[in-house]
């Protein structure tokens, strides 16, 4: 019969064309998704949903025109196995491939996955007027691997808190009280992936660098470099971020990947250390419809790889709704329903007694309605909460309902060994079976970086040197600002020596170590803050310690902040007039590079105590205007008031001041003005004298410059502190593991 549609088709051909139908009828489900080939022929790509299952198919629809073009495009690899395939009803027909590789790592998820199960998470916040405000009460579930389960409801659900507690991503807090149990089924050491709403990385980066950055610092150490790029470009082509390898990640001020292609990477970068469970939080946020149901038929693929996929689906489609297997319904913390996506309208609007819904509003619409208190008026508003406190109480006696009818399963075997296995699946809260030595041991595993010291320093190093280095606008902005400050004060200041000008060098050198101040501390805290987003993230992830990272920082920053600070003192020194001298040169540029650097260490300290970028901002003001009030020449040190005497002890300004000025006017004399009645100038000024005016006295270059110095090492040091201080701490709630046989004999004789 198909002779006539292809005449030229050898035997072996039509051999691996019924080999084919027959594997395409086997296939449980198929997607249809139109994709062009050569530019000209429409042809259909069917994909199985069986995770088990990998095989692809290509062809055209209708009749044979076209064969040898595809047959020519697809041809087989040592790890493919290729063959021609015809629809159920024969009127397609074309060329498919099944990936070896794909079957294994199909093989592998599936071998390798892991069921999540909690019961009865609560979750109260107190405020502090000790008012206590519950965002989960009793909240039991499952997620099973090769589904794909999606959380809804209207805001302050509690859709995001749910998602956050089961990946411990709940932060620890006086104020938060959590209890329940999570239990894991199958891989107890597998790792799980957290994607979070929002896509921090460094700008700069370009995607393969992230991958390879992530890949490297992430897998074990006893993986081979080839090992890790494989990986990286296998991640990187499933999510289809291939033609996007070379191109910048990119911020809101300069332009980079799209908002899909981030969110994309930001999946791929938590599939490099092959997770079994996967959350997303509201994936689609921000998106476009396109955008988003790309990265939902990313996540979609996932699932049917064998991962267990849970994400936060906020106001979905119609098309996003019909890729969820599995849909969790919450309303003002509590469970209305549980259960398969496409049966949540029929199974609610049959207990509720609703209406079916208007064809104009779609699915999910129609079940946020329900889930949603309308506040319209007092009656809608207690109608709204009686139906959505009914649909949880439904839904906590059909759980009640299993457990039960599960325990009375367990009273008819009478198996004593049985017995406690079930138990212990149905019972959790009575549940004593933990291995309890894995579980610590995988927590001690988690809680250390992959790769060594000198590793993680190289890694990070290169990954800061490039984003200062390719930032060209900053570093144009920053320069700009040295050279614009030097001229502008050029172009007012001029010295002499006249005893006039002693007035002039003191106004300029207090507003060189001022300006310096507020430009450097500005600066590094508005960019810290912005970094730290991203620090935080990846130490939540145990990527990298604290001390690697904060060194390769200041050693990728400090030559450019060199160049800068110098940039600035040799502009400035020969346009005001200041002595013309190598050394004294020197040690002003000396004096105030290393002011620079101390006030940008105050601003690391800064930013690092501080919880938010308003906060850090809203202290800046506060801290210069102390120092520039205690420069040592506003006020006498006897005049300070006792509490604060320690603070010109301390103030960057008070010490590059002292040391500028020092350096400035040692070996100058200054002209006496001619007064009235006077025949001849008096004695000349000293440098001394002019020193004496504003209580420096005993002064040097060098005590100014190791102060400096100090109070650069001090606040570096005081900022590693706040940052290990300030790791993430989350809340925890009690870990069910399964237990094996012996340990079940164990508890049996006890």
């Amino acid at each position: 019969k198909m002779a006539p549609i292809y005449p030229s088709l050898p035997k072996k051909t039509l051999f691996l064309v019924l080999v084919s139908i027959v594997a395409t009828a086997s296939a449980r489900t198929w997607d249809d998704k139109e994709i062009r080939v050569g530019g000209s022929r429409r042809v259909q790509e069917r994909r199985s949903r069986n995770p088990t299952s990998s095989f692809s198919a290509i062809g055209l629809r209708g009749g044979a025109t076209g064969f040898s073009q595809l047959h020519s495009i697809f041809t087989s690899k040592n790890d493919e196995k290729s063959g021609w395939f015809a629809s159920s009803d024969g009127s397609r027909l074309g060329f498919g491939f099944s990936s070896k590789r794909g079957d294994d790592t199909a093989k592998e998820n599936e071998e390798g996955s892991v069921t999540l199960k909690w019961y009865d998470i609560s979750l109260t916040l107190k405020s502090k007027k000790k008012e206590e405000r519950i965002l989960l009460k009793n909240v039991t579930g499952e997620a099973k691997p090769g589904r794909f389960l999606g959380i809804m409801g209207p805001s302050g659900a509690g859709k995001t808190t749910l998602l956050n507690a089961l990946a411990g991503r709940v932060p620890a807090s006086k104020n938060v009280a959590l209890s329940g149990e999570i239990e894991r089924k199958g891989d107890q050491n597998s790792p799980f992936a957290f994607v979070p709403q929002d896509d921090v990385f460094y700008s700069q980066m370009t995607v393969w660098e992230t991958l390879m950055f992530t890949a490297e610092l992430r897998l074990p150490k006893k993986m081979s470099f080839e090992e890790k790029k494989q990986r990286a470009e296998d991640v990187m082509t499933k999510l289809g971020l291939a033609k996007a390898k070379d191109t910048i990640v990119g911020n809101r001020k300069i332009r980079g990947i799209s908002g899909g292609e981030k969110k994309r990477l930001s999946i791929a970068c938590e599939l490099i250390s092959n997770p079994k469970i996967i959350f997303a939080d509201e994936p689609t946020s921000g998106l476009d419809s396109f955008q988003a149901e790309s990265v939902m038929e990313s996540l979609k693929r996932l699932s049917q790889e064998g991962h267990t996929v849970i994400a936060v689906i906020h106001q979905p489609s119609g098309n996003i709704f019909s890729m969820l297997d599995d849909l969790y319904l919450l309303s003002e913390g509590m469970v209305i329903y549980s259960g398969a996506a496409k049966d949540a309208e029929k199974s609610i609007a049959r207990y509720a007694g609703l209406k079916s819904r208007s064809s104009t509003i779609s699915s999910p619409e129609y079940l946020l309605s329900i889930a949603s208190i309308d506040y319209s008026s007092k009656d809608k508003e207690m109608y709204s909460r009686g139906l959505i406190e009914a649909l949880s109480d439904a839904h906590l006696q059909r759980t009640k309902a299993g457990k039960e009818a599960a325990l009375q399963r367990i009273q008819k075997e009478r198996s004593p060994s049985r017995d406690i296995e079930m138990l212990a699946k149905i019972q959790p809260k009575t549940r004593k079976l933990r291995a309890f030595k894995e579980l610590q041991k995988a927590k001690l595993e988690a809680t250390l970086p992959k790769a060594p010291f000198h590793r993680q320093f190289a890694l990070l190093f290169k990954r800061a040197y490039r984003e200062v280095a390719r930032n060209k606008a900053v570093i144009a902005i920053k320069a700009a600002q040295q050279i614009t400050t030097a001229l502008v004060y050029g172009g007012i200041f001029s010295f002499t020596n006249s005893s006039s000008s002693i007035q002039d060098r003191f106004g300029l050198i207090s507003l060189v170590a001022i300006g310096a101040l507020n430009l450097n501390l500005a600066g590094t805290v508005r960019s810290f803050l912005k970094e730290k987003e991203v620090v935080d993230a990846e130490r939540t992830k145990n990527t990298y310690s604290v001390f690697p990272y904060f060194l390769s920082k200041l050693a990728a920053e400090a030559p450019l902040n060199a160049v800068l600070s110098a940039l600035f003192g040799v502009l400035i020194y020969p346009l005001v007039g200041f002595q013309p001298s190598w050394r004294k040169f020197s040690n002003f540029v000396g004096i105030t590079t290393a002011h620079s650097f101390a006030s940008s260490a105050l601003g690391l300290y800064l930013g690092a105590v501080a919880k938010s970028t308003d906060t850090a901002l809203a202290l800046m003001p506060p801290l210069i205007i102390l120092q520039a009030v205690f420069n040592g020449v506003n006020i006498a040190e006897e005049n300070t008031p006792r509490v604060l005497r320690w603070i010109p002890k301390v103030s960057l300004v008070r010490w590059c001041f002292e040391g500028l000025a020092v350096n400035e006017f040692e070996g100058l004399e200054f002209e006496r003005p001619m007064r009235p009645g006077m025949r001849r100038p008096g004695k000349p000024l000293t440098g001394d004298e002019a020193l004496e005016r504003v209580s420096i006295v005993n002064g040097s270059v060098k005590r100014a410059l190791l102060v400096e110095l100090g109070l650069l090492g001090f606040f570096y040091i005081q900022t590693l502190g706040a940052l290990l201080r300030g790791a993430p701490k989350f809340a925890t709630m009690e870990h069910i593991v399964e237990a094996d046989a012996r340990e079940i004999e164990e508890v049996k004789v006890v």
